[in-house]
């Protein structure tokens, strides 16, 4: 593992955090809208990253790639569920090993 790939995955485990101590606080009626900032900073960060990291390889794997970035970013905009489920880290984890 390379620096870049630590410090994505770091990032990738503190949207995940962040996520779910903003489920935390959806109790209290304040973490449901401040939980999608935090998927579109995934969403904005992470995907180029993985396009870019998989760009040398053929065109199959990229579509396979940006296809696994689409299911869990999905996940994570889903209330809740995004918030429990560390999509952010699974996604970066796969694609570093």
């Amino acid at each position: 593992m390379n620096i870049d790939e630590f410090l994505i995955l770091l990032l990738a485990i503190f949207l995940d955090i962040s996520g779910l101590i903003l489920f935390i606080l959806s109790i209290f009626g304040i973490g449901i809208p401040l939980s999608f900032i935090s998927d579109i900073i995934g969403m904005i960060i992470l995907g180029p990253w993985i396009v870019f990291k998989r760009s040398s390889e053929i065109k199959k794997i990229i579509l396979k790639t940006l296809k696994r970035y689409g299911i869990v970013f999905l996940i994570e905009v889903l209330p809740f569920i995004g918030d429990i489920l560390p999509g952010w880290t699974f996604l970066v984890f796969t694609e570093i090993t």
